[in-house]
């Protein structure tokens, strides 16, 4: 896991969580200042209507979490707990799709040394070596992880 570029996650509590419980080596060796954030994107968060598919407002106030300073919240715009419905959810799981490929896209393209490159708001890290890959690790949820893998395209490496 040391290897990992970018973390992106649901914004959703249990998921944060769980990035933090299992990436927390990772954050505190990252070469990085202040070390590899998490970067909590709410078009992650999981499929459906039901209470326990719906954020909870005011969840990034301070002290919600252990290790706040490795997670940024900046994507989690007020409203972003809303379910979006099953069928906005599609569109959504697209767009995704296209973001993370954006996003490695982007990534492959930074040098060691170099100009700064950004994606949504986030600065781009310059790569280790040119032969070093690019590895995104996503958090999210069962039905979303499953819809984001059907139809995947043939040049994606999706795994959960």
């Amino acid at each position: 896991m040391g290897r990992i570029n970018y973390i992106l996650c649901s914004s959703m509590r249990r998921t944060i969580e769980t990035a933090l419980t299992a990436c927390a080596p990772i954050i505190q060796s990252s070469r990085r200042p202040g070390g590899l954030q998490i970067i909590a994107w709410p078009k992650l968060r999981e499929i459906g209507t039901g209470t326990v598919n719906t954020g909870t407002p005011g969840i990034f106030t301070s002290g919600s979490f252990r290790y706040e300073y490795a997670i940024d919240h900046y994507l989690a715009i007020p409203g972003w707990e809303s379910d979006d419905g099953k069928q906005n959810a599609k569109s959504r799981v697209e767009q995704v799709r296209k973001d993370l490929w954006q996003l490695g896209q982007l990534a492959m393209l930074m040098p060691e040394q170099g100009p700064v490159a950004m994606w949504k708001h986030i600065q781009l890290q310059p790569r280790r070596s040119p032969e070093d890959d690019v590895e995104i690790l996503v958090v999210s949820h069962a039905n979303f992880l499953k819809e984001l893998e059907e139809n995947e395209g043939k040049h994606s490496r999706l795994t959960s």
